[in-house]
């Protein structure tokens, strides 16, 4: 499918819904897990989620197009890295980004009970589930705002290609991706 563009007004709307729930999801985040984090703070952070997000989707689908032919996915709309990735995801990769974070931000609590493969595996598996069931989600709440895919899966595909059998491994990946990329901000903000 050929790159078009969106009617404007739903780009609105699509970008208002998704800073609201930026919003809340980081003032959750922050007020649950109690952490010491200032507005600048979780912005820069948010920003550096949103950047690595899309670098690193568009490293991993290119990655798989230099080992099979074709890339993991491509978009249809504001694409970049010739489709790997889209300009409407800097607020989703914000939002993905925190929502790895919350689900295993005390992780030095579970290392204290668990062996560390145990752990380890549960994020895995966590993150790869969770972020399968939630972007299938997205992808259907867009397809109804727009009438048309963001995106389109090309291996193991569902659903006429919105999904990908094999994506939770992508998602377990991005799990532990965005769980490093907060503990080194942490580090140097």
């Amino acid at each position: 499918m050929r790159p078009t563009k969106l009617p404007f007004s739903k780009l609105i709307i699509y970008h208002l819904l998704l800073t609201a729930l930026l919003v809340v999801e980081v003032f959750l985040v922050v007020a649950v897990f109690n952490l010491q984090i200032n507005i600048i703070k979780a912005t820069i952070i948010s920003f550096v989620f949103s950047i690595s997000g899309i670098l690193g989707e568009a490293l991993f689908s290119y990655l798989f197009k230099l080992t099979t032919g074709k890339g993991f996915w491509a978009y249809n709309f504001y694409t970049i890295f010739n489709c790997h990735s889209s300009l409407l995801n800097i607020l989703p990769w914000a939002i993905g980004g925190w929502m790895f974070v919350s689900f295993f931000y005390d992780v030095n609590f579970f290392l204290s009970t668990e062996p560390f493969v145990v752990v380890f595996v549960v994020f895995l598996s966590v993150s790869g589930v969770l972020g399968f069931v939630i972007e299938y989600i997205f992808g259907k709440l867009n397809y109804m705002l727009f009438k048309k895919r963001f995106w389109e899966y090309n291996f193991f595909v569902k659903d006429n290609g919105h999904i990908s059998l094999i994506s939770p491994i992508a998602f377990a990946l991005a799990g532990t991706y965005f769980y490093l990329i907060y503990v080194l901000a942490q580090y140097f903000l």
